[in-house]
C-alpha cells in the first residue's frame, strides 16, 4: 500500500488528520518502511509505523483511499466516547470553579 503526503487518515477511535511527511530516515531505510507522519486536526501528531503496517493498520480506519469498516469496534468506541465525555464534563467543572473565583475576586 502507497501512503503519500496530504492522504486523509482517521484512527479507529475518530481522530481525524493527514499525512504531512513521510520520514526517510535511516532507521526507517533499514526497516523497509518510511513511516508516514500524520498531523491531526486537533494540533497533536502522530506515526504510522511499521507495526502498524505488519498489523494491517489495525488502528486506523481510513489512510488515503483504503478503508476498513472491521477496524472499528464498537464497544472500544463506545468506551472512548464515555472517557472523552468524562474529561470534558471535569474541564467545564473547572472552567466553572475558575470562573466563580474569578467573580468573586473581581467583586473586592
Amino acid at each position: 500500500m502507497e501512503i503519500k503526503v496530504g492522504d486523509r487518515v482517521v484512527t479507529n477511535l475518530g481522530q481525524i488528520g493527514a499525512v504531512d511527511l513521510i520520514c526517510d530516515c535511516e532507521n526507517c531505510q533499514k526497516r523497509g518502511f518510511n513511516e508516514p507522519q500524520i498531523k491531526f486536526e486537533d494540533g497533536s501528531y502522530g506515526y504510522i509505523t511499521d507495526y502498524d503496517a505488519l498489523h494491517g493498520f489495525a488502528e486506523y480506519y481510513r489512510i488515503g483511499n483504503n478503508i476498513w469498516q472491521e477496524h472499528v469496534l464498537i464497544n472500544d468506541l463506545t468506551s472512548y466516547i464515555d472517557d472523552q465525555r468524562a474529561i470534558a464534563d471535569g474541564a467545564i467543572s473547572k472552567i466553572y470553579d475558575a470562573a466563580k473565583l474569578l467573580d468573586a475576586v473581581s467583586m473586592k
